[in-house]
């Protein structure tokens, strides 16, 4: 097996998942741990795809380990991800959300009101506003259209068994915001076992 001269190791969130103290923990173990950097991507699923996506650039570009680490830290603030769910009984079974929550969630859609779901830029889940629309797909491409303010932008999408309509998001946003879409992949099986089946992940970047 090939030896690299440093490795580099981007973590889920840290707000989500202790994987950043366990990596940084593990590295400790490791006799030549100076060769081994590990970063909080403050992101997870597809945004911490573009976060790698991002570092593999820096690299290739010959740019020193000290400086992709510092313009890794300023991409985590322009990296977004939301997430819209299908039906939020999921959550609720996972104790992230009330009965009461999850029943006003019910009604709010059946009148095509999307709740959605944001990973904020320090890294922790919250309220990412409820988006009128008549269903997640356009929700979604509402939302990336509003916050990208017409800025050309890369994506990348997750699904629960949802392929046809990541593919429709995926045709819409190429075909009216020109933006790149990078990948679409099946959600991991964590985060689809708590947003549940027919759940949407998206994650977008200003394209450098």
């Amino acid at each position: 097996m090939a030896k690299s001269d440093l490795v580099l190791c981007p973590t889920i969130s840290s707000k989500l998942s202790g994987s950043y103290n366990s990596a940084i923990q593990a590295r400790e173990m490791i006799e030549e741990k100076e060769r081994i950097f590990v970063i909080d991507s403050k992101s997870g699923a597809c945004g911490q795809g573009l976060f790698i996506f991002r570092a593999i650039e820096l690299l290739e570009k010959g740019l020193k380990i000290q400086e992709v680490l510092k313009q890794l830290e300023g991409f985590s603030i322009q990296n977004h991800l939301y997430l819209f769910f299908e039906d939020p009984k999921y959550i609720e079974a996972s104790g992230r959300m009330s009965q009461s929550q999850a029943d006003w969630v019910r009604r709010m859609k059946k009148l095509h009101f999307h709740p959605m779901i944001e990973l904020k830029p320090d890294g922790n889940l919250g309220k990412g506003g409820i988006i009128f629309a008549k269903d997640e797909v356009e929700a979604l491409f509402k939302k990336v259209k509003k916050e990208s303010k017409g800025q050309l932008i890369r994506v990348a999408i997750n699904h629960a068994d949802r392929l046809e309509d990541a593919e429709k998001l995926k045709d819409k946003l190429e075909g009216e915001l020109k933006a790149t879409v990078l990948f679409i992949d099946l959600a991991t099986p964590i985060i689809a076992s708590h947003a549940g089946p027919g759940s949407l992940l998206l994650s977008w970047s200003p394209k450098e």
